[in-house]
């Protein structure tokens, strides 16, 4: 499936002077599969170019609709001890994008439509606003 050919895809990267890839690797538009690429690398111990993936993830816009996805791979990649100041800095940049984006109730209402089936997700974040002394919601 696609975590195959995310393996394959990963291990020739891996395997190069990164020569092309950098920008293919930067131009990616989902967050999970620069997610699951760490993952990957990490599991296949190929830490050879691991840092352009999470420069990738670092320079990575936060939106609306990429919100629950930047949680959950914060999530995962907490999993993982090497990656837990990632994940910590992933849900710092989500928070701050939440604080920031989620301001009236309805867009909260329209976010919380839109993902709906992801609930445990949409609760930490709403949990880390609630604790946030700038967070501001506009009724």
């Amino acid at each position: 499936g696609i975590r195959d050919k995310l393996v394959t895809g990963v291990q020739d990267v891996c395997s190069s002077d990164l020569a092309g890839h950098t920008t293919l690797i930067a131009s990616c538009k989902q967050f999970s599969v620069l997610k699951e690429m760490i993952l990957i690398c990490e599991e296949y111990e190929m830490h050879n170019h691991i840092n352009v993936v999470i420069e990738a993830m670092d320079s990575f816009e936060i939106t609306m609709e990429n919100l629950i996805e930047v949680i959950e791979a914060s999530e995962e990649l907490g999993e993982v001890q090497k990656y837990k100041e990632l994940s910590g800095d992933l849900l710092k940049r989500a928070v701050n994008f939440s604080r920031c984006n989620l301001a009236s109730y309805q867009v909260i209402l329209n976010f919380m439509q839109r993902i709906c089936c992801k609930a445990d997700s949409a609760a930490k974040i709403f949990t880390a606003l609630k604790n946030e002394p700038n967070a501001v919601l506009k009724w």
